[in-house]
């Protein structure tokens, strides 16, 4: 798990309540694996995550990018490759091995809601157009979450300034009484 995949699994389980499981392989899968599985037990609330993070924003996705992403990670399909022998090629599609990966940990592939983070979207009214059409054709919950503008200041309010184990969550702390203290400090007037 790298970085920002471990700050997306601190806000799933912190900020969103959730039991989590980090990079599940997918059962038959080759290669493949889910970056994160989570679930709220009070709400019923199941997602699949996939995260893909730069602050750069001219990498940020737009629909057509979008549309690749979920196509592969969610629903199984290869990314389009050269020769014969590809998974592509041969028409190969790993859906039903995603969703048996989610029945062995319990999940119901019928309610999971499929969560791709990403920094920021380049065009959200086209974005969400495109997401809204992706969903209707295949049947799915699909939506996009920024690290930028949801997961990191969620995750900041809902870490306490406590003693955390956790090396993501005690930096977020660290974060938060730093900013407590020179608050503080700044509010005192000179004497």
């Amino acid at each position: 798990m790298n970085a920002a995949e471990h700050i997306v699994e601190c806000y799933y389980r912190l900020a969103k309540n959730c039991f989590t499981l980090d990079d599940v392989k997918v059962i038959d899968g080759i290669n493949r694996q889910i970056d994160l599985l989570a679930v709220n037990l009070l709400t019923g609330d199941q997602y699949h995550i996939e995260a893909s993070v730069t602050h750069r924003t001219a990498w940020a996705p737009d629909a057509e990018k979008l549309e690749a992403v979920f196509s592969h990670k969610f629903l199984g399909i290869p990314k389009k490759r050269e020769g014969k022998k590809t998974d592509s090629a041969r028409g190969v599609n790993y859906r039903k091995q995603i969703d048996a990966t989610y029945k062995s940990v319990g999940l119901d592939p019928g309610k999971i809601q499929r969560v791709f983070v990403c920094w920021i979207i380049k065009d959200e009214k086209t974005c969400g157009q495109a997401l809204k059409k992706f969903q209707e054709k295949h049947g799915v919950s699909m939506s996009v979450v920024s690290f930028r503008d949801t997961v990191l200041p969620a995750l900041r309010d809902a870490v306490g300034t406590t003693n955390y184990d956790d090396e993501v969550l005690r930096s977020f702390s660290f974060i938060k009484e730093q900013e407590k203290q020179t608050k503080k400090k700044k509010a005192q007037p000179d004497g």
